[in-house]
């Protein structure tokens, strides 16, 4: 999935002339948003990225549920330039909803050209989230499906080994082989 998503970004990027862009999913535990992938931004830079929900442009888009666009973001001062930090001058954040769900948001930054996002570019992006949001619904639904799968085995396995004295121990004794 990470691929499909890190595709997504890239092609959405270059899809509205941007710079950058980036997939920021939400921990519902620390409220925050963290970038799951990211094209256009350093590494190690999109490590450390978190933002809380509510908080800033992306924050807000998230908080909010709606797509919103910004052309006056975090732009240094002229001469100023931090390489620990990504700097951008304006961004389309979009919510990543999956039913009534807010799974994180696809983020566009740095319209190229010295130009700034416009609706026509919001709406791409909202269509291409809304896609992406599904995909990754999916994915966890899959995940879910298989974690129960693999516990459902392993009780009716603790069942026939309590039931059969002789088959006693066998799950154990397998699992340490693999």
């Amino acid at each position: 999935v990470a691929q499909l998503l890190l595709l997504i970004v890239e092609t959405m990027t270059k899809g509205v002339f941007a710079e950058a862009g980036g997939i920021m999913l939400l921990d519902d535990k620390k409220d925050e948003l963290h970038i799951k992938v990211a094209y256009g931004i350093d590494e190690k830079i999109a490590q450390k990225i978190a933002i809380k929900t509510g908080e800033g442009i992306i924050g807000l888009s998230v908080k909010e549920k709606r797509a919103i666009i910004s052309s006056f973001a975090s732009e240094p001062a002229p001469g100023k330039s931090d390489k620990n930090k990504f700097v951008y001058k304006n961004l389309i954040s979009v919510p990543l909803l999956y039913r009534e769900d807010c799974l994180g948001t696809l983020v566009v930054f740095n319209k190229k050209e010295a130009a700034s996002f416009n609706e026509d570019d919001k709406v791409l992006v909202s269509n291409v989230a809304s896609q992406t949001a599904i995909a990754i619904a999916n994915d966890k639904l899959n995940a879910d499906a298989e974690q129960t799968y693999i516990e459902t085995i392993s009780a009716l396995a603790v069942a026939v080994e309590a039931k059969d004295p002789y088959s006693r121990g066998h799950l154990d004794r397998v699992s340490r082989l693999v």
